[in-house]
């Protein structure tokens, strides 16, 4: 018998009603939180968050680190213009890189139906 130590695939994308508070790692605290809200039967739309290890394979895929540590280098932080200019640079270069196919209809609104379900109805 051939056991695989490959590590189990995590889900890029979870719907609020799918998160806990233990899944800050993947989420983070805004959308942990907002899974437990959710679970709690609180009024929360019904949306997802786009978990840390997919959004680091997007960036690794795009070669975004770099190119965004490039745009920092040497910014002022006190310099207003510079920021929003520098801002505008980074936002451009998140459109530039296409999420892989997968990803994207992972993502779609229309095929993730996970995302609505515990939403209150008045989101609906």
């Amino acid at each position: 018998m051939v056991v695989s130590s490959a590590a189990p695939a995590v889900q890029p994308v979870r719907a609020f009603v799918d998160l806990r508070k233990q899944d800050v790692d993947l989420a983070g605290g805004k959308g942990a939180n907002l899974g437990e809200l959710t679970r709690a039967g609180l009024p929360v739309p019904p949306r997802f968050v786009i978990g840390a290890p997919a959004y680091s394979a997007f960036c690794k895929a795009g070669g975004l680190r770099g190119r965004i540590g490039s745009a920092l280098e040497g910014l002022e932080v006190d310099d207003a213009a510079a920021l929003t200019e520098v801002s505008a640079r980074v936002r451009g270069m998140f459109g530039s890189c296409a999420p892989r196919a997968n990803w994207r209809r992972a993502a779609s609104w229309s095929s993730n139906p996970a995302c609505s379900r515990g939403a209150a109805s008045s989101y609906g």
